[in-house]
């Protein structure tokens, strides 16, 4: 049964499975005194509706700033902190390495960009890195574009020699990470030529940035609004995304 909806900068916060495989753990608000309260796992996420999703932000904001639609979030100054070019240009050096689009598109939207920082609850915050060596897979890459406040985790886009492309996060920054292993003045927190420990530190988080973005953004508008932090009255995105785990507590 799903009793409560909350939040923290970890989330989404996923393993490595499909996302059909995911599973969410919740425990009960009160349990039998003396004893843990009791906790239980749920299907995953509804995000069906994931696909297209910065295209419709960029209108919803659009419409924001012209009046059209309610200001609860505030998001009615979305700027570019820094040009896109100087943004990207680190990761352009790299001929073979190929950022996805929806990303780029995030990156040099001024009203896209920072829009994951104004909803979070917990105060996540856009952070890019350069592109980074995977220590699992040889000829792949890690770019640090999101972390958690407290630096409790990170969010990487994972390239591979493929050309594939998904989201990761882990516990550590690996920019920190190879930057302290080439310093005398810093420890690296683990091992980055240990493979299997460096595969229990990577785990699987989203298909695509794009998925990622909009249950960012909607799972955070959600805590709110559940929680009694927001005004803003439940839309049909948000009702639907709920419904879906109403469906799931008949099912248990």
């Amino acid at each position: 049964m799903l009793t409560a909806l909350g939040g923290s900068g970890a989330s989404p916060f996923y393993g490595l499975l499909p996302l059909p495989s995911c599973r969410l753990f919740t425990r009960d608000p009160q349990g039998v005194p003396g004893r843990p309260r009791e906790r239980r796992r749920l299907p995953g996420p509804n995000a069906s509706s994931a696909t297209d999703f910065l295209a419709w932000y960029a209108r919803w904001l659009d419409h924001l700033l012209d009046g059209r639609d309610n200001r609860a979030l505030n998001l009615t100054s979305l700027a570019l902190r820094a040009p896109a070019d100087r943004i990207l240009r680190q990761h352009r050096d790299h001929e073979d390495l190929s950022l996805p689009q929806d990303f780029v598109t995030f990156c040099t939207s001024s009203n896209l960009r920072g829009s994951l920082d104004s909803v979070s609850v917990t105060g996540c915050w856009i952070s890019l890195s350069a592109p980074l060596p995977s220590p699992v897979e040889t000829g792949a890459f890690l770019v640090r574009f999101f972390r958690d406040q407290q630096d409790c985790v990170f969010w990487y886009l994972y390239l591979r020699p493929s050309g594939e492309v998904f989201v990761v996060n882990s516990s550590l920054d690996y920019e920190f990470e190879y930057e302290a292993r080439d310093s005398d003045d810093y420890q690296p927190e683990s091992d980055l030529d240990d493979p299997v420990a460096q595969e229990a530190e990577i785990l699987w988080c989203a298909p695509s940035f794009e998925h990622f973005a909009y249950r960012f953004w909607l799972e955070n508008r959600l805590w709110r609004a559940v929680n009694g932090r927001s005004d803003e009255p439940l839309d049909a995105e948000l009702k639907e995304y709920l419904d879906h785990y109403r469906a799931v507590q008949r099912q248990v």
